[in-house]
């Protein structure tokens, strides 16, 4: 098992990651069974000499104000793998598929394919493809626990519509709670 494999693992498992310096190796607490959704950590892999190593920030689920569903990818890429569905609880089979891991290149990636990546491929589409280092690939959160997933390569935010199940790209500063999320 390679570094990253490792981490995946331990994330997976409920572990959080530390880094003991710079160039460290990572050391675990004990898994904890949380009562909800909780977020993992990793702040150094350690080193593999493997260029696709990336450092996982966080993983969390993440809520539509507006449709109070959550935001979902199958495990595999295309237009229909990200979607709205209803919100899993801790400890629920699928729970793995609402997981979004961040990492520090600004990829959100599901905790059950991350070698898939959230992406803004064409105008206002937004679907899973395999990773590939592209700014349609990059996003940034704005806000705290509430906030807007803006996409780097457009600079619009990813909004939900009442009754669909997909996404589009929108400018951030209309479409009141359509753009907002909430992460947990």
């Amino acid at each position: 098992m390679n570094a990253k494999q490792l981490v995946l693992a331990l994330a997976s498992a409920g572990a959080v990651l530390t880094a003991t310096a710079p160039a460290a190796t990572a050391a675990t607490t004990a898994p904890q069974a949380p009562a909800a959704p909780q977020a993992q950590t990793a702040a150094q892999t350690p080193a593999t000499g493997d260029s696709d190593v990336r450092v996982m920030i966080t993983s969390r689920q993440y809520k539509s104000k507006s449709t109070g569903k959550c935001l979902d990818s199958r495990k595999n890429p295309g237009n229909a793998a990200v979607r709205l569905v209803p919100c899993h609880r801790a400890g629920h089979r699928d729970i793995k598929h609402q997981l979004w891991v961040v990492y520090n290149d600004g990829t959100f990636r599901p905790l059950i394919n991350t070698k898939i990546c959230l992406d803004n491929y064409h105008r206002n589409i937004v679907r899973m493809a395999k990773c590939n280092d592209s700014k349609g690939q990059v996003w940034k959160w704005t806000g705290g626990a509430t906030g807007k997933l803006k996409g780097k390569r457009s600079g619009k935010c990813v909004s939900t519509y009442p009754g669909s199940v997909y996404f589009r790209m929108d400018p951030c500063n209309t479409g009141g709670n359509k753009r907002v999320w909430k992460r947990y």
